[in-house]
C-alpha cells in the first residue's frame, strides 16, 4: 500500500474487495484499488464485466466492509454501500479501471482515518 497524489486529494492504494451495483441489471464483484476523500478507484476484470455496460456519470453503489487502527490503538470496522458518480472508464490489460466520485461525509472521515492509521503503521 502507498499514497500517490492525483487532484486535490492523496490516494491511499488498497485492495479492499467490494459489491457494485447499478450497473445494468447485475451486481459486479471488483476491487477497491484507491481510495481519496472525494473518490474511489475500481477494478473491474474483464472476464466478469463489458465495458458497454459503464456509462460515464452514471451513478452506482460501492458495497464494502474494512478496518483500521484508531488513534487509540482501537481496532475500527466499518461497512459502506456508498453512491458514487462514474467520472472515467480505463481499459488496463484485462482490468477496466473505473474512476467514481463519492460525495458523503462519513465515507469522507472513513477515508481520514484509514490514512491516518497506514500512516501511523510506517
Amino acid at each position: 500500500m502507498g499514497i500517490s497524489s492525483r487532484r486535490r486529494y492523496e490516494r491511499l492504494e488498497v485492495s479492499i474487495p467490494c459489491s457494485v451495483s447499478g450497473l445494468k441489471e447485475f451486481d459486479v464483484l471488483c476491487k477497491i484499488r484507491d481510495i481519496s476523500e472525494a473518490g474511489i478507484g475500481l477494478c473491474i476484470s474483464k472476464k466478469r464485466y463489458f465495458s458497454r455496460n459503464i456509462k460515464r456519470g452514471e451513478l452506482i453503489t460501492v458495497a464494502f466492509e474494512d478496518s483500521y487502527i484508531s488513534g487509540l490503538g482501537e481496532k475500527c470496522s466499518v461497512s459502506f454501500d456508498v453512491d458514487a458518480k462514474v467520472a472515467f472508464i480505463q481499459e488496463e490489460d484485462e482490468f477496466f479501471i473505473v474512476g467514481c466520485e463519492i460525495n458523503d461525509p462519513e465515507y469522507f472521515h472513513y477515508v481520514v482515518f484509514k490514512k491516518k492509521s497506514e500512516e501511523n503503521k510506517s
